[in-house]
């Protein structure tokens, strides 16, 4: 985000770029038991796409949240979940076909924390949630 956006930003987008920081932080926590450089790698991609999609949906944003449509929770949680979702099944991160390597395995990790909020905060059920997990599963196979 550059100077003058954050400088004339919505208390509403500031939230939730704030609340992407905050969970960024706790992705890293929770898979810092894995490849820590392709851990941060993905979620560094992710988060500036991320933010990205933030200021250039600002306007929206705003009014959803005001609205009573969405939170910034929600929000950053669906828009890391599509960027990490997109990353594994661009093939770029394959050894090779149907394969991830360490920095696609990390998005993958990055997608599931992603499902597994969706359904802490009752956005999806289980059974929902798997079968989301087969069909991205389904585009690494093909992919690569």
């Amino acid at each position: 985000m550059t100077f003058l956006n954050n400088l004339f930003a919505t208390k509403e987008t500031k939230k939730t770029l704030q609340t992407l920081d905050e969970l960024g932080k706790d992705i890293l926590q929770k898979l810092e038991e894995k490849n820590l450089f392709d851990i941060h790698y993905a979620w560094t991609i992710t988060e500036q796409e991320t933010k990205k999609l933030i200021t250039a949906n600002s306007k929206k944003l705003t009014e959803a949240i005001r609205e009573g449509k969405t939170t910034p929770k929600h929000f950053v949680l669906k828009m890391i979940n599509k960027v990490s979702r997109n990353h594994c099944a661009t093939g770029q991160h394959h050894i090779y076909r149907g394969v991830l390597n360490g920095t696609g395995e990390a998005f993958y990790d990055i997608f599931k924390y992603t499902m597994v909020n969706f359904e802490k905060m009752k956005m999806i059920t289980k059974e929902q949630s798997n079968a989301i997990m087969e069909e991205v599963q389904e585009e690494i196979k093909f992919v690569g």
